[in-house]
């Protein structure tokens, strides 16, 4: 769910801080305190966010192009939430992606169980690195606070 002003980097206190004129690009605005529940803020800058537009952008593209991001049954291939990991599967018609979520503070080495006697190619979706199956196994690394999604590309 992508709520509006989250595509440009907003950001709001509580009620009614939280509803604010759209923030645009060509636009220049003033340093901006509001309120919380328990305290007031000190000053923080409003702009257009163009990285986090950027990454947005890219993500919504992902789904267009790879309808098993959106389609499809879910298997899920690890959670572990005392580590911060959840990793899915998602297969339609003949397409198949993996999605895995590290929420943690610091990266992780991730091995996800595909249970597959091929072997498959998998290409991340967004720096195109090409990994392949050990024994049935994908190992990846997955940033802190990051996700990491692959799309199998040898079915």
């Amino acid at each position: 769910m992508i709520y509006y002003g989250d595509e440009a980097g907003m950001w709001g206190g509580d009620d009614p801080d939280n509803r604010k004129s759209m923030v645009w690009p060509e636009l220049k605005y003033e340093n901006e305190t509001y309120s919380t529940v328990t305290k007031f803020t000190d000053s923080d800058p409003v702009a257009f966010d163009r990285e986090i537009f950027d990454f947005y952008k890219q993500i919504l593209h992902l789904c267009q192009r790879h309808p098993a991001l959106r389609k499809g049954a879910i298997t899920t291939l690890q959670k572990n939430a005392a580590a911060g990991i959840y990793a899915f599967r998602r297969d339609f018609e003949n397409a198949t992606m993996i999605a895995a979520f590290n929420i943690s503070s610091q990266a992780q080495e991730v091995v996800l169980d595909i249970a597959s006697s091929e072997k498959r190619l998998f290409r991340e979706a967004v720096s195109k690195r090409i990994s392949t199956l050990q024994d049935s196994k994908l190992q990846i690394k997955i940033e802190s606070r990051s996700a990491t999604i692959f799309e199998i590309i040898n079915q």
